[in-house]
C-alpha cells in the first residue's frame, strides 16, 4: 500500500483511499516482471512516452491497480508497446 506524503494528507477521502489502495513504484524503475500481484493490473496515464519510459519521466506514471476497487479510474486496453514482459496492460480511459 502506498504510504501519503503529509503534503496530501487533505486529499478528498476517495482519491486518498485509491491512492493508499493502490502500488506505485518508486520513480526511475520500470515495471516488475510478470505475475503481477493479485488482484492487481498494470495500467499507466495518459502522458506521450516511448515504451522504454521509466516511472516518472517527463511526467509518465504507471501503478498497479485493482480494476474493481470503488473510485478507481476506469481502464481500457491498451497497445502502445510499454511493458513488453506484460501480455495486458491498461491505460486511464479518457472521457
Amino acid at each position: 500500500m502506498a504510504t501519503l506524503p503529509e503534503r496530501l494528507t487533505n486529499l478528498d477521502p476517495s482519491l486518498r483511499a485509491f491512492i493508499e489502495s493502490s502500488d506505485f513504484p518508486p520513480l526511475g524503475t520500470v515495471p516488475a516482471p510478470p505475475p503481477l500481484p493479485a488482484g492487481r493490473v498494470l495500467a499507466h496515464n495518459n502522458i506521450q512516452h516511448a515504451p522504454q519510459f521509466t516511472q516518472g519521466f517527463n511526467g509518465f506514471r504507471f501503478w498497479y491497480q485493482d480494476p474493481n476497487y470503488p473510485g478507481s479510474p476506469p481502464l481500457r486496453p491498451c497497445t502502445c508497446g510499454f511493458a513488453p514482459d506484460h501480455p495486458v496492460h491498461y491505460q486511464v480511459a479518457r472521457e
